[in-house]
């Protein structure tokens, strides 16, 4: 190799480094402790509670990749950079409580009766309080959900991709958000959902839509889309009517929990 060779090998090797951190969208594509998490602890959108109460190792270095971000970091974020990041967060805050908790024991109070045992709505507080210090502000995850994604980005799929550690949320992502495919990302888990037929069914007959609460309990962000139905429209492949009849099915607030069967010993 000659001088000049080895000069333009090493240019070439500082140029790709700049490129990298210069696009924040190809960094976002590298491995994550959050990405390992969910590789790791998930299977099929169910989470293996038990095994990460084991490995608080792996829940920290999943947090900590969130939480040191700093605010000027954040502000070079462009949209889509902020709403994976927000949801990637969600997420994981949501299992780092169920975590905390686990096994969940359900308290004296009118959630024993109303929720099953095992339901992160057991847990005292669970969407009010502060889960995490980011930009020098205290968030829970109602905030998040609330206040930062909804608030500020008027993004219906989002609640498509929000999962609140229960069987009636969608499915846990098997992989991380990403600002690069989040697009192809989020129109998917509103594909996956609508095909649930314990969240979405429709009974053509009847002319009846067997719809999720999560359709009502937001329905102003999608009337801010045109309405429920030309929302859904868009991911099937015969439309239906503005008039089609709903009826809202029930939220499942069991755990999504990965149910291990014993081993039997002769």
């Amino acid at each position: 190799m000659t001088l000049f060779q080895g000069v333009f090998r090493i240019f070439l090797q500082g140029l790709c480094v700049l490129l990298l951190f210069a696009n924040p969208a190809v960094a976002d594509e590298q491995p994550s402790a959050w990405a390992h998490l969910l590789s790791r602890y998930q299977s099929g959108g169910f989470v293996d509670y038990a095994a990460l109460k084991k490995n608080p190792e792996d829940l920290k270095a999943a947090f900590d990749s969130f939480a040191l971000i700093s605010e000027p970091e954040y502000q070079q974020y462009d949209q889509n950079e902020k709403i994976a990041y927000w949801i990637n967060l969600y997420n994981l805050l949501a299992i780092q409580l169920v975590v905390n908790h686990y096994p969940i024991q359900a308290g004296l109070t009118w959630k024993r009766i109303a929720y099953p045992k095992e339901s992160i709505q057991q847990i005292q507080n669970v969407w009010k309080v502060p889960v995490i210090k980011v930009g020098g502000t205290e968030r829970s995850l109602d905030d998040i959900e609330n206040k930062i994604l909804r608030g500020k980005f008027q993004e219906p799929r989002i609640h498509f991709a929000l999962v609140c550690a229960s069987l009636g949320c969608p499915v846990l992502r098997e992989e991380p958000y990403n600002a690069l495919h989040l697009d192809e990302q989020l129109d998917d888990q509103v594909r996956r959902f609508l095909a649930d037929e314990k969240k979405a069914k429709y009974d053509k007959v009847k002319n009846i839509y067997y719809l999720s609460p999560i359709f009502k309990w937001f329905e102003n962000d999608f009337d801010e889309a045109g309405g429920i139905f030309q929302f859904i429209n868009q991911y099937r492949k015969q439309p239906v009517s503005e008039k089609t009849s709903i009826i809202w099915l029930d939220y499942d607030w069991q755990l999504n929990n990965i149910k291990k069967t014993p081993v039997r010993h002769a």
